[in-house]
């Protein structure tokens, strides 16, 4: 087999990237119980387990130039530097489309740091936009107005007024389970305790939306 030398390789030219806030122990510790205990609900396509699928809230998922990613590591450590860790609060459990997870209050303190991320990231997209995107707009994919504005301006559509911050536990195969599981955890009324967000990382993006392992962790300041 011919090998080519290093300068005639291809060389992707966008790199999908996803931005994280990091959970801290006991709020993962919790998250992992709490996936084994609903999956037994269910087949899933993953749980979390913080081997092969992490805990992780999403701040921002998007699609850069692979130029930037340098440039992209160094607005985060930028901005770990001067960030205060960040107050979670439980809310209630979600599902949406077999998703199931933990929902947590968009505090003022949250939605500002996630808004300060997206706006200092974006502009490395460089108008980039996924093909994943392009293809289910054009194929009339469920998207409302304002997603699709943010997936012109953002790249993604869960960002700004789309944004919750929130915490995946599995996916069910079955989006019915998915319904009344939920209802039966928030009967129960169980309660989680607030945690702190004390890290962001960059990190690797695996089937069904899971994170599969860390590129670069940053701790927040203080």
């Amino acid at each position: 087999m011919e090998i080519l030398p290093l300068k005639y390789m291809k060389i992707d030219k966008f790199t999908t990237l996803r931005v994280i806030f990091v959970p801290d122990e006991n709020l993962s510790t919790n998250a992992i119980r709490l996936a084994k205990e609903v999956s037994k609900r269910g087949k899933t396509y993953f749980i979390i387990d913080d081997k092969s699928h992490f805990t992780h809230l999403t701040v921002y998922h998007a699609e850069y130039p692979s130029k930037n990613k340098k440039a992209l590591v160094g607005l985060l450590e930028n901005f770990a530097m001067k960030q205060e860790p960040l107050k979670l609060t439980f809310n209630k459990f979600c599902e949406q489309w077999a998703w199931f997870g933990l929902d947590f209050n968009k505090t003022k303190e949250i939605y500002e740091a996630h808004k300060k991320l997206v706006n200092v990231l974006n502009p490395l997209r460089e108008g980039h936009i996924r093909e994943k995107y392009l293809e289910e707009i054009k194929n009339s994919i469920k998207y409302s107005k304002v997603q699709k504005k943010y997936i012109s301006q953002y790249g993604y559509t869960q960002v700004m007024s789309e944004y919750h911050p929130h915490l995946t536990l599995n996916r069910f195969v079955n989006e019915e389970i998915a319904e009344k599981v939920c209802k039966d955890f928030n009967n129960r009324k169980v309660s989680i305790k607030d945690s702190l967000i004390k890290e962001i990382a960059l990190v690797k993006s695996g089937e069904y939306g899971t994170v599969t392992g860390y590129i670069k962790r940053f701790k927040l300041k203080g």
